[in-house]
C-alpha cells in the first residue's frame, strides 16, 4: 500500500518505515556524539533499522541523572541511572514525531578498552532483533568524559544464577520449563540469523519477571567468523572448545545443556570442584554433572545430548526447542502432572546439594598439594599470574598462531563476593617447573616458584 505522507511503498498499517528513516535522516544535523566513527555507526544503524523499538540512538551525557556504580565484569564496568526522556516507545504518524517511555531506570555499560568490540556488541542487540535478548537503546557519554558506554535496559530481578540462588527450593516446575523455553527460544533466534553466542552461563541470562532473556553479546557474531581469541566460563564449555578452540552453534549447544542442568538442580554445575586445569582435563575426558532424578525424563535426554561429547552428536537448537515447547505446552494445561511432579519431588527424589557456592577437596590434610604441569594434546599448562578480583568466572584463551604458545586466563570462583583469576600458558614442550596450589586468606591461589623457560615449535 502506498504511504498517504511520503507517498512509498509502506509494508505496515502501525508504521511506514521510510517516514521514520526520512525522519531520523533530518535529525542527523541536530546532534553530534563529538567522534564521527561513533556518529556515522549510530547512522547507518539507524537507516537499517528504522522501526521502533529497534532504534539505535545518540543520547546526550546530560538525559542521565544518579549515577552510581552497580557491578564489574570480565570486559567493563555496569552503571545505574535514570534516563530522564526514556526510549522510545511508538511513532505518532499524525505529529511525526516519537513518543517516548519517560523517566526509567537504565544501565550504562562500559568496556575496558573501547574498540571494535564495543562496535560489535551494539550490533548484535539491532542485529538479531528480538524480544529474547536484553535490549540495548543507544550509545552515550559519561558526562565529563570521552567514555563511550552503551545505554541498555535494567533488570532488577538480576540474573538466573542469582534468581536460583535466592529461590532454591521454591521454583516450581512450570516455571523451571518456562526458563529453558524462554532461553531456547532466544537462542533459536540466534542461531536462525546464523550468529553463535559463544558465551552462555547463568550470569548471562537476565530475568524480567520470569522471563529469561540472553545478555552480553560482546562474543557473538557469525558462525562462520573464528575469533583469535576465545572465552567462557570453564563448566559451561564445551570440550572441543577447550581441547581445539572452535566455537560453533554446538558448542552453544553443550552450555545450554549446563543451563538446563542448573534450573533443575537449582545449583551450578560443577559447583563442588575448583575451576582449574584437572577440571577442564576431566571434562575433554567426558566428565559432566551427575544427573538428577527429579529431572523428568524428556530433559534428561535433552541434556545428555547436548552433553555428547561428539559435537555433531548434539541436536540442533531447533529440536531442543520443539520439544521443550510441547513438554511446556503440556504442563501448562496440565496442572495434575505438575502437581505430580512436585509431590514426587518431596517425597521420593533424593535431596540434591544443599550448597550453591564452590567448595574445595583437597587431597593433602595441609590443603596444599603440588600440582604436575597439565599435558593436553601436546600442550602443556602452567600457572603464570598473580591474582586479581573479577566478578565472573573466566576461561579465556588467544592463539599467536598454530605452531606458538597459547595464553589462559581463568578466573576460580572462590567465594560468593570475590573471584580470583590466575593465567595458565598452554606451550609446546615440557616445562621446567612445577606448579603450587597455596591458601591465601581463605582462598585457593596458585603460583611458580623460580624461572620457566617458554618454548614454540
Amino acid at each position: 500500500m502506498k504511504c498517504k505522507y511520503c507517498n512509498s511503498t509502506r509494508y505496515s498499517e502501525i508504521y511506514c518505515e521510510n517516514c521514520i528513516r526520512e525522519f531520523l535522516r533530518g535529525e542527523f544535523s541536530k546532534w553530534s556524539s563529538g567522534n564521527e566513527t561513533v556518529d556515522k555507526f549510530i547512522q547507518h544503524n539507524q537507516l537499517q533499522a528504522s522501526v521502533p523499538p529497534f532504534i539505535l540512538e545518540w543520547i546526550s551525557p546530560d538525559q542521565f541523572e544518579n549515577i552510581t556504580y552497580l557491578n564489574k565484569g570480565g570486559f567493563g564496568k555496569i552503571h545505574l541511572a535514570k534516563w530522564k526522556r526514556g526510549p522510545i516507545m511508538d511513532w505518532d504518524e499524525e505529529k511525526r514525531q516519537f513518543v517516548y517511555e519517560g523517566t526509567v531506570d537504565i544501565v550504562l555499560k562500559s568496556l575496558n578498552e573501547f574498540s571494535e568490540r564495543f562496535y560489535d556488541e551494539v550490533n548484535n542487540y539491532f542485529k538479531i532483533k528480538s524480544g529474547n535478548l536484553v535490549k540495548c537503546y543507544g550509545i552515550t557519554k559519561f558526562p565529563n568524559s570521552d567514555n563511550y558506554v552503551m545505554v541498555m535496559n535494567y533488570y532488577k530481578e538480576g540474573t538466573l544464577y542469582d534468581y536460583l540462588k535466592s529461590h532454591r527450593s521454591r521454583i516450581n516446575l512450570k516455571d523451571k520449563i518456562y526458563f529453558i523455553y524462554r532461553i531456547c527460544f532466544a537462542l533459536y533466534r540466534i542461531h536462525s540469523n546464523n550468529y553463535i553466542h559463544r558465551d552462555l552461563h547463568s550470569k548471562n541470562i537476565l530475568l524480567l519477571t520470569n522471563r529469561c532473556l540472553i545478555s552480553d553479546l560482546g562474543l557473538c557474531g557469525p558462525a562462520e567468523n573464528n575469533l583469535a581469541d576465545a572465552y567462557g566460563v570453564l563448566p559451561y564449555m564445551a570440550p572441543e572448545l577447550i581441547d581445539k578452540k572452535q566455537y560453533s552453534k554446538a558448542s552453544d549447544i553443550y552450555s545450554l545443556g549446563m543451563l538446563m542442568w542448573e534450573i533443575f538442580a537449582e545449583c551450578p554445575p560443577f559447583h563442588d570442584q575448583l575451576h582449574d586445569s584437572d577440571l577442564a582435563m576431566e571434562i575433554i575426558k567426558g566428565e559432566r554433572p551427575q544427573m538428577l532424578p527429579e529431572i523428568p525424563e524428556i530433559f534428561q535426554k535433552l541434556i545428555r545430548g547436548c552433553w555428547e561429547k561428539d559435537a555433531k552428536k548434539r541436536p540442533e537448537i531447533e529440536k531442543i526447542y520443539g520439544d521443550v515447547n510441547k513438554e511446556f505446552i503440556k504442563i501448562y494445561e496440565n496442572e495434575e502432572l505438575m502437581l505430580k511432579y512436585e509431590n514426587k519431588r518431596a517425597t521420593e527424589f533424593l535431596e540434591i546439594p544443599k550448597s550453591p557456592y564452590p567448595t574445595h577437596h583437597t587431597s593433602s590434610a595441609s590443603g596444599m598439594p603440588p600440582i604436575e604441569s597439565l599435558t593436553i594434546n601436546d600442550y602443556t599448562f602452567i600457572i603464570n599470574k598473580n591474582c586479581t578480583h573479577c566478578t565472573s568466572s573466566s576461561l579465556r584463551y588467544g592463539r599467536e598462531n598454530d605452531n606458538e604458545k597459547v595464553m589462559y586466563d581463568v578466573t576460580n570462583k572462590s567465594s560468593d563476593v570475590n573471584y580470583l583469576s590466575f593465567s595458565l600458558l598452554l606451550l609446546k614442550k615440557k616445562m621446567t617447573k612445577k606448579v603450587q596450589q597455596t591458601r591465601f586468606n581463605s582462598h585457593f591461589i596458585f603460583k611458580i616458584s623460580g624461572t620457566s623457560k617458554f618454548y614454540s615449535s
